[in-house]
């Protein structure tokens, strides 16, 4: 169960969701519920919640590639739980932020990703370690780089806007300082 799809097989660009995504059912996702493609430059605002396993601000479960998204909404559920993404089973997750609120009744919650599996990546990806005071990744037995918490503060002043955009030419990420 997803804000914009269920299961995403394809391409998903430049989306955004901001209503409220519930469901008695595992892999919910703020985006996507299961990721099988590519999810670039798309957000959720609005709560994510689910009473089984695998739910997160973007995607529930990956199975693919997750670059350049973030999460605002809260997030809720039982294991496998986490601000980005519940379950990176087999994907790559780069350039990735949330500031939401993550809540898990269960193992496995972090504040990026809750369960990183041994083939899973997860480069460059922050979480507001104010309002989530637990660890990045619930468990991590995969690759991971520059994956960690920042104070709102740090928020505040651009450095996550910043290191979020570092080595792409493309102009992705930006902020009015102080907001």
């Amino acid at each position: 169960v997803g804000g914009v799809c269920g299961s995403n097989y394809g391409t998903i660009t430049n989306c955004s969701n901001k209503g409220n995504v519930g469901e008695d059912d595992d892999s919910v996702g703020g985006v996507s519920g299961s990721n099988y493609g590519t999810i670039t430059n798309c957000n959720n605002e609005g709560k994510v919640s689910g009473t089984e396993d695998s739910v997160g601000g973007v995607s529930g479960d990956n199975n693919k590639t997750i670059t350049n998204c973030y999460n605002t909404g809260i997030v809720s559920g039982q294991s496998y739980v986490g601000g980005v993404n519940g379950y990176n089973k087999n994907g790559t997750i780069i350039n990735c932020y949330t500031t939401g609120e993550v809540n898990g009744t269960g193992s496995h919650v972090g504040g990026v990703i809750g369960m990183n599996l041994s083939n899973g990546t997860i480069t460059n990806c922050y979480y507001d370690s104010t309002v989530y005071t637990g660890t990045a990744i619930g468990d991590d037995m995969g690759t991971t780089e520059k994956v960690e918490g920042k104070t709102t503060e740090q928020y505040k002043t651009g450095e996550v806007a910043y290191l979020l955009q570092l080595d792409q030419s493309d102009e992705v990420w930006g902020q009015t300082i102080g907001t």
